[in-house]
């Protein structure tokens, strides 16, 4: 049984429910703060918009995890480095 990638999965999908929420408290003051209505409605169907970026730059960020791994390993094994703390 896979405990741990459900654990991560479950807990991937609260951080987006509870960035989407963050998310969309923050417009709702801003909306109103500005003289504007301020419908809930509206901004909550807006939110799934901003997650994008974060969801597009995931394997990015992961290619530059790797990328540094295996620079690192090479200079250790060269012996340009003494010792790499990750």
């Amino acid at each position: 049984m896979a405990i741990v990638p459900t654990l991560l999965v479950c807990l991937g999908i609260l951080m987006v429910i509870v960035t989407k929420f963050g998310l969309t408290l923050i417009l709702w003051a801003g909306a109103r703060g500005f003289g504007g209505p301020g419908k809930m409605r509206e901004v909550n169907r807006s939110m799934p918009v901003v997650l994008i970026p974060g969801v597009l730059g995931v394997p990015l960020l992961i290619e530059y995890a790797n990328s540094f791994l295996i620079v690192a390993s090479w200079l250790e094994w060269c012996g340009c480095i003494s010792c790499v703390c990750v």
